[in-house]
Protein backbone atom coordinates (compact mmCIF):
# COMPACT_ATOMS: atom_id res chain seq x y z
CA UNK A 1 0.00 0.00 0.00
CA UNK A 2 2.72 2.26 0.75
CA UNK A 3 5.50 3.11 -2.45
CA UNK A 4 8.72 2.94 -0.76
CA UNK A 5 10.52 3.54 -3.89
CA UNK A 6 10.21 5.31 -7.57
CA UNK A 7 11.99 4.05 -10.20
CA UNK A 8 12.51 5.87 -13.38
CA UNK A 9 9.43 7.67 -14.40
CA UNK A 10 8.69 9.58 -17.62
CA UNK A 11 7.22 12.35 -15.30
CA UNK A 12 9.97 13.83 -14.28
CA UNK A 13 10.19 15.10 -10.39
CA UNK A 14 7.70 12.36 -9.51
CA UNK A 15 8.44 11.90 -6.02
CA UNK A 16 7.12 9.70 -2.66
CA UNK A 17 5.26 12.66 -0.27
CA UNK A 18 5.53 12.22 3.73
CA UNK A 19 2.14 10.31 3.69
CA UNK A 20 3.46 7.67 0.92
CA UNK A 21 1.62 9.36 -1.60
CA UNK A 22 2.86 9.63 -5.06
CA UNK A 23 3.18 13.33 -6.88
CA UNK A 24 3.77 13.46 -10.18
CA UNK A 25 6.66 16.43 -10.93
CA UNK A 26 4.05 17.25 -14.33
CA UNK A 27 1.05 15.55 -15.55
CA UNK A 28 1.42 11.23 -17.05
CA UNK A 29 0.35 11.39 -20.11
CA UNK A 30 -1.81 8.29 -21.56
CA UNK A 31 1.34 5.64 -22.58
CA UNK A 32 4.42 7.08 -20.44
CA UNK A 33 4.95 4.71 -17.40
CA UNK A 34 6.79 4.93 -14.14
CA UNK A 35 7.99 2.07 -11.57
CA UNK A 36 7.09 1.66 -7.69
CA UNK A 37 7.76 -0.61 -5.32
CA UNK A 38 5.48 -0.50 -2.80
CA UNK A 39 5.20 -2.17 0.55
CA UNK A 40 2.37 -5.03 1.48
CA UNK A 41 1.67 -4.77 5.28
CA UNK A 42 0.17 -7.95 6.40
CA UNK A 43 -0.52 -7.48 10.65
CA UNK A 44 -1.93 -10.30 11.88
CA UNK A 45 -4.87 -10.19 13.79
CA UNK A 46 -3.79 -10.43 17.43
CA UNK A 47 -1.21 -7.25 16.37
CA UNK A 48 -4.76 -5.18 14.99
CA UNK A 49 -6.41 -6.11 17.75
CA UNK A 50 -3.36 -5.41 20.27
CA UNK A 51 -2.19 -2.38 18.12
CA UNK A 52 -4.00 -0.14 21.33
CA UNK A 53 -4.46 3.82 21.02
CA UNK A 54 -1.33 5.34 22.49
CA UNK A 55 -1.07 7.37 18.90
CA UNK A 56 1.91 9.82 17.62
CA UNK A 57 1.05 13.23 18.42
CA UNK A 58 1.29 14.39 15.00
CA UNK A 59 -0.79 11.89 14.00
CA UNK A 60 -3.69 12.93 16.33
CA UNK A 61 -3.08 16.63 15.69
CA UNK A 62 -3.50 15.54 11.60
CA UNK A 63 -6.35 12.86 11.76
CA UNK A 64 -8.83 12.96 14.63
CA UNK A 65 -10.04 16.87 14.19
CA UNK A 66 -13.56 17.33 12.69
CA UNK A 67 -15.19 21.11 11.41
CA UNK A 68 -17.18 23.02 14.44
CA UNK A 69 -20.12 22.52 12.20
CA UNK A 70 -20.31 18.77 12.84
CA UNK A 71 -23.45 18.08 13.90
CA UNK A 72 -23.88 16.35 17.60
CA UNK A 73 -25.82 13.69 16.34
CA UNK A 74 -23.18 12.67 14.58
CA UNK A 75 -21.05 11.82 17.34
CA UNK A 76 -24.22 10.53 19.41
CA UNK A 77 -25.23 7.79 16.77
CA UNK A 78 -21.61 6.54 16.54
CA UNK A 79 -21.78 5.90 20.49
CA UNK A 80 -24.80 3.77 19.74
CA UNK A 81 -22.75 1.71 17.24
CA UNK A 82 -19.99 1.10 18.20
CA UNK A 83 -21.05 0.65 22.48
CA UNK A 84 -20.08 -2.87 22.61
CA UNK A 85 -16.83 -2.75 20.47
CA UNK A 86 -13.42 -2.75 23.07
CA UNK A 87 -10.80 -1.50 20.87
CA UNK A 88 -10.10 0.70 17.86
CA UNK A 89 -10.39 -2.33 15.49
CA UNK A 90 -13.77 -3.62 16.88
CA UNK A 91 -15.19 0.10 16.64
CA UNK A 92 -13.87 0.28 12.99
CA UNK A 93 -15.32 -3.32 12.56
CA UNK A 94 -18.79 -1.84 13.93
CA UNK A 95 -19.00 1.35 12.06
CA UNK A 96 -18.49 -0.39 9.16
CA UNK A 97 -21.01 -2.95 9.43
CA UNK A 98 -23.30 0.08 10.22
CA UNK A 99 -22.80 1.24 7.55
CA UNK A 100 -23.35 -1.73 5.21
CA UNK A 101 -26.39 -2.84 6.80
CA UNK A 102 -27.89 0.66 6.51
CA UNK A 103 -26.96 2.11 3.07
CA UNK A 104 -26.61 0.30 -0.06
CA UNK A 105 -24.08 1.09 -2.87
CA UNK A 106 -25.46 2.98 -6.19
CA UNK A 107 -23.72 5.86 -8.15
CA UNK A 108 -27.00 7.38 -8.85
CA UNK A 109 -27.64 9.83 -5.75
CA UNK A 110 -27.45 13.54 -5.48
CA UNK A 111 -24.76 15.28 -3.66
CA UNK A 112 -26.63 16.53 -0.03
CA UNK A 113 -26.59 19.34 0.69
CA UNK A 114 -24.56 20.66 4.21
CA UNK A 115 -22.48 18.38 6.15
CA UNK A 116 -22.07 14.78 4.08
CA UNK A 117 -21.48 12.36 6.83
CA UNK A 118 -24.84 13.79 8.88
CA UNK A 119 -26.76 13.50 5.40
CA UNK A 120 -25.63 9.76 4.77
CA UNK A 121 -26.26 8.78 8.27
CA UNK A 122 -29.64 10.51 8.47
CA UNK A 123 -30.94 11.40 5.42
CA UNK A 124 -30.14 9.14 2.68
CA UNK A 125 -30.26 5.79 1.94
CA UNK A 126 -27.98 4.80 -1.03
CA UNK A 127 -24.30 6.33 -1.45
CA UNK A 128 -21.04 5.56 -3.74
CA UNK A 129 -17.41 4.78 -1.77
CA UNK A 130 -17.27 8.64 -1.20
CA UNK A 131 -19.82 8.66 0.94
CA UNK A 132 -19.19 5.49 2.97
CA UNK A 133 -15.68 6.28 3.26
CA UNK A 134 -16.43 10.15 4.38
CA UNK A 135 -19.06 9.18 7.06
CA UNK A 136 -16.78 6.65 8.24
CA UNK A 137 -13.55 8.80 9.19
CA UNK A 138 -15.80 11.08 10.65
CA UNK A 139 -17.79 8.60 12.44
CA UNK A 140 -14.10 7.09 13.85
CA UNK A 141 -12.64 10.60 14.63
CA UNK A 142 -16.00 11.15 17.05
CA UNK A 143 -14.13 8.54 18.65
CA UNK A 144 -10.68 9.96 18.80
CA UNK A 145 -10.02 7.11 16.25
CA UNK A 146 -7.67 8.64 13.46
CA UNK A 147 -8.84 8.38 10.32
CA UNK A 148 -8.52 9.91 6.88
CA UNK A 149 -10.12 9.13 3.35
CA UNK A 150 -7.31 7.95 1.02
CA UNK A 151 -8.30 8.29 -2.74
CA UNK A 152 -6.16 5.92 -5.38
CA UNK A 153 -5.94 3.07 -7.50
CA UNK A 154 -6.51 -0.59 -6.64
CA UNK A 155 -4.11 -2.90 -7.83
CA UNK A 156 -5.71 -3.51 -11.50
CA UNK A 157 -4.73 -6.17 -13.61
CA UNK A 158 -1.65 -8.82 -12.88
CA UNK A 159 0.30 -8.86 -15.96
CA UNK A 160 3.26 -11.49 -14.48
CA UNK A 161 4.03 -12.60 -10.69
CA UNK A 162 4.93 -9.16 -9.41
CA UNK A 163 3.67 -6.78 -11.98
CA UNK A 164 0.14 -5.29 -12.33
CA UNK A 165 -1.43 -3.38 -14.92
CA UNK A 166 -2.86 -0.05 -13.78
CA UNK A 167 -5.64 1.96 -15.44
CA UNK A 168 -8.02 5.00 -14.98
CA UNK A 169 -10.67 2.77 -14.47
CA UNK A 170 -9.23 1.40 -11.19
CA UNK A 171 -9.22 4.69 -9.58
CA UNK A 172 -11.38 4.46 -6.17
CA UNK A 173 -11.70 5.92 -2.66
Amino acid sequence: WRPVEVGTATAEGTEMTDYGTLLPGSPIAAGERYRVVSEVPDPSQAALEGAGTDYPERIVQRFTGLPESTPDRVAERTEEVVADAESPVETARAIERYLETTNSYSLSVDKPDGDVADAFLFEMDQGYCTYFATTMAVMLRTQDIPARVATGYTTGEKVDDDRYLVRGLNAHV
